[in-house]
């Protein structure tokens, strides 16, 4: 596994000895010692020129002492670590000077086992304020779509977006969208992206910049708008790249769209498919339907053509939507059913298990093991954005419905257990990969990396970081105990 470099330590006292004696025990500690310093003040050009992440100063020294030394480095720097050396005579000048800011204290004569407990302490502290941080900059690129979302999905416009859409529509030129559906929520790029739901987000540019098709990569579809000068223009773009991503199903080596077309739906081979499964639904030949599905999605070619294949299905099942707890079907568009799928096979199997229980004569089984069928469906997918709606289209139940029976069979509801199922998933991979604590929360599904921090430490009492150092001291420490072979 890979950690970050030693974390720097400067050393300041005025006695040569004390000084000497540290930087020994600090470097035996495991820790770059990257100067000494006799003074504050040359401790501070010191600190200027290394930029140390601990700093151990004595508290009286000619010309500035210590306390005067961290009063002058906090001015510019919060993060910097300062122990301070103290006699007893001068403890309360040491416990007012914690209060500003200091990280801890040691009494002289030092004691070396005291000195390595603290710099651990320290060190712990730094690599996950270091983590913390890191996550805070990496949560900047995704960023919340839900305004966004709001506007294309209604003519309204939210306050805080319309200062968005301003800065997005005054460039001259327009402003290019583009759409990438990924299963999961990092997108490796520069850009500020925003995620819209249904593992939709969404990129803006101003300039159509060279080796934006490098974005795709094998895990990922795109499709780039044209130019935008108006919200009305910006909204059709938006539903046009949603419809021009379903390609993907009819060809799915293909990952990059710009400029495709989304095709001219073939009404009269649509609405003969559909009267072919009504004709074998009155002769109550469901199999036959079902054996037909993956034939019917072939011969359809495009999106235009899966698009309305859905909504004509729609019908045909909705005249049984009693017996199936209230589907999502009549709520949702076609277009949003089909973003819940990756492949074409994928939907296919779908369809084929809803036209089983939709028209299936006994449904009881099913409503019993529905809690079974929500955990079964958060397992295989809990990398991916979920929420209770895609969860409703896949275990063909109502939403409202899904909260109650999951709380009353759990115990917990459905956030919570998907929360823990994604952080134990997490608990895995760093105590058996490499993998960095960043790549392996993008891997479990959250969205928020600076969250899955938070939630990693409250769940198991350790930042991912120090989860994953302490795994690896435990494997080293198994190694080296390991007795050798004769």
């Amino acid at each position: 596994m890979e950690f970050t470099e030693k974390n720097k330590v400067l050393i300041v006292d005025d006695e040569y000895i004390i000084r000497e004696r540290l930087e020994l025990n600090v470097k035996k500690a495991g820790f770059d010692v990257v100067g000494q310093a006799e003074t504050g003040l040359q401790a501070y050009e010191l600190y200027k020129k290394t930029k140390p992440d601990i700093i151990i100063s004595d508290i009286f020294m000619p010309v500035m002492n210590g306390a005067e030394l961290l009063e002058k480095i906090r001015v510019n720097d919060s993060r910097v670590k300062f122990i301070f050396l103290t006699g007893y005579s001068e403890f309360d000048y040491a416990m007012s000077a914690l209060k500003n800011n200091a990280s801890d204290y040691l009494l002289k004569p030092l004691d070396t086992t005291k000195l390595i407990e603290v710099l651990n302490k320290l060190m712990d502290e730094i690599e996950e304020e270091k983590e913390m941080e890191s996550l805070k900059r990496e949560n900047e690129m995704i960023k919340d779509g839900s305004f966004i979302d709001h506007f294309f999905s209604n003519n309204d416009i939210h306050p805080e977006m319309s200062m968005e859409l301003a800065s997005l529509l005054q460039y001259p030129e327009g402003i290019r969208m583009l759409m990438i559906y990924k299963k999961g929520s990092w997108i490796g790029i520069d850009e500020d992206v925003y995620q819209i739901e249904n593992d939709i987000k969404l990129v803006f540019f101003k300039i159509y910049r060279k080796g934006i098709t490098d974005l795709c990569t094998t895990d990922c579809y795109a499709a780039m708008g044209a130019p935008c000068h108006s919200e009305k223009e910006l909204r059709e773009s938006f539903h046009f790249l949603r419809r021009i991503l379903l390609h993907r199903f009819f060809s799915p080596n293909k990952h990059f769209y710009i400029g495709e077309d989304y095709l001219k739906v073939d009404k009269d081979k649509i609405q003969a498919i559909d009267q072919q499964n009504r004709n074998l639904l009155q002769k109550n030949k469901i199999s036959e339907i079902i054996e037909l599905i993956e034939i019917e999605l072939t011969e359809l070619k495009s999106p235009a053509n899966l698009e309305y294949y859905l909504y004509m299905m729609k019908g045909l099942l909705l005249r049984k939507s009693d017996h199936i707890s209230g589907v999502m079907l009549s709520d949702h568009s076609p277009i949003w059913i089909l973003e819940q799928f990756s492949t074409l096979s994928e939907f296919a199997s779908w369809l084929k298990a809803l036209i089983q229980k939709t028209y299936s004569v006994n449904n009881e089984r099913a409503e019993l093991d529905l809690s079974t069928r929500i955990k079964q469906y958060l397992e295989e997918n809990y990398g991916s954005s979920i929420n209770l709606n895609s969860i409703a289209v896949n275990v063909f139940a109502h939403p409202n419905y899904i909260s109650t029976k999951f709380k009353e069979d759990v115990g917990i509801s459905v956030t919570e257990y998907l929360c823990s199922l994604r952080l134990e998933r997490a608990r895995e991979l760093l105590n058996t990969t490499n993998l960095s604590c960043k790549k392996v929360s993008q891997i479990v599904g959250f969205q928020d990396q600076f969250y899955f921090g938070k939630c990693f430490k409250r769940k198991f009492d350790l930042s991912p970081t120090a989860f994953q150092k302490a795994t690896l001291q435990s494997n080293e420490n198994t190694v080296n105990n390991k007795p050798e072979n004769s």
